[in-house]
């Protein structure tokens, strides 16, 4: 929320803006929420086509490798299935909020319900990659420990790879909480405020109207 449009609307007396701020503000808002989709869509794509090679490559290994054993190896399935839990739940995020551009061109209101939910949408995706990261960590150890126990890994290797991944989580995790805590919780407050206050406006017809 850094457009100059909308920081003269947050700082306008009582948000009461003028009509051809509040249609600046919601092309804005549209062309902001088609940018995020497009950018979402590439990554959506990206991390799809990581998935996909992960899980083949693994079944690969699983069909031809003579060291594979379903009785000890099993510890390979719970580091696939989440992937796959997670790209579903995220393309299903993305196929919901379709139309989200279209319905901010309607009025200034409706552009800022559609960010609103957006931002919702934005901090819903955070959350579970912050929960998916919190089970991995927890699981880390024991799944360490079982690649281990059943030669895949040498043990001299536990502490390098433990490092490893104890750092991976710990900068994936911080950038999540500071996205979340730093610019999607703020932005959901300022949109709230506006949000309330144009619905509230005796002059919201007028500048719909123009919109």
């Amino acid at each position: 929320m850094n457009d100059a449009d909308i920081h003269s609307a947050w700082t306008s007396p009582a948000n009461q803006i003028d009509p051809l701020t509040a249609s600046r503000l919601t092309k804005s808002l549209a062309r902001r929420l088609r940018r995020q989709r497009m950018v979402g869509l590439v990554w959506l794509v990206w991390t799809a086509l990581l998935v996909i090679f992960i899980t083949a490559r693994t079944a690969w290994w699983v069909a031809h490798s003579e060291k594979f054993q379903a009785a000890t190896d099993w510890i390979l399935l719970p580091l696939i299935l989440p992937l796959w839990f997670v790209l579903a739940f995220f393309w299903h995020s993305f196929l919901v909020r379709g139309n989200a551009a279209a319905k901010a061109n309607r009025s200034i209101v409706d552009a800022l319900r559609e960010t609103l939910a957006e931002n919702h949408a934005s901090r819903t995706r955070h959350r579970v990659i912050a929960f998916l990261q919190l089970a991995f960590a927890i699981s880390l150890p024991f799944m360490l420990h079982q690649l281990a126990a059943t030669g895949k890994i040498e043990a001299r290797d536990l502490g390098f790879m433990a490092l490893l991944f104890a750092v991976a989580l710990a900068l994936g995790g911080g950038l999540v909480a500071e996205r979340y805590f730093r610019v999607l919780l703020p932005e959901r407050n300022r949109v709230e405020t506006l949000l309330h206050s144009y619905e509230q406006s005796p002059s919201l017809e007028r500048s719909n109207e123009t919109c």
